[in-house]
């Protein structure tokens, strides 16, 4: 018995969908990821800042 015209093609691409929402969610992750260090990043430098400034007051 034949298959109709396209099903071989429906087989191929059962899961692409999923495939491609975990590939979203992990892009999404690493984005979130990144922008969460740059922000820790940017706290701790004003940390820094301070503190050396702090010192150089104190030593003034």
């Amino acid at each position: 018995m034949r298959r109709p015209h396209g099903v071989a093609f429906a087989r191929a691409d059962e899961g692409s969908g999923t495939m491609a929402g975990v590939a979203l969610i992990m892009l999404v992750a690493v984005l979130l990821s990144t922008a969460a260090t740059a922000g820790h990043l940017l706290a701790r430098r004003a940390v820094a800042r301070s503190a050396a400034d702090l010192a150089a007051l104190s030593a003034a």
